[in-house]
């Protein structure tokens, strides 16, 4: 995607989302993990399911928020 300044974007953005197949290795994960691992795979799979629920422009705007501020702009009116 490509980002012109002050020009309105004609292409809609896509948003390429893996959560479902995150989920499920994560998953599969927990089925063998020892007792060490269970809790932190626990969290990161509640974590996933958090993200999988998010609509396209929920990860779209978090996506932007996170490019503006690693580049120090200030990302709290987007």
């Amino acid at each position: 995607m490509v980002f012109l300044p002050g020009k309105a974007q004609k292409k809609p953005m896509i948003t390429v989302r893996d959560s479902q197949e995150i989920l499920v290795r994560l998953r599969q994960a927990l089925e063998s993990a020892g007792p060490a691992e269970r809790s932190g795979l626990e969290h990161a799979t509640d974590i996933a399911e958090a993200t999988a629920a998010l609509a396209n422009e929920q990860v779209r705007k978090g996506w932007v928020r996170g490019i503006l501020k690693a580049a120090g702009a200030d990302a709290e009116g987007t």
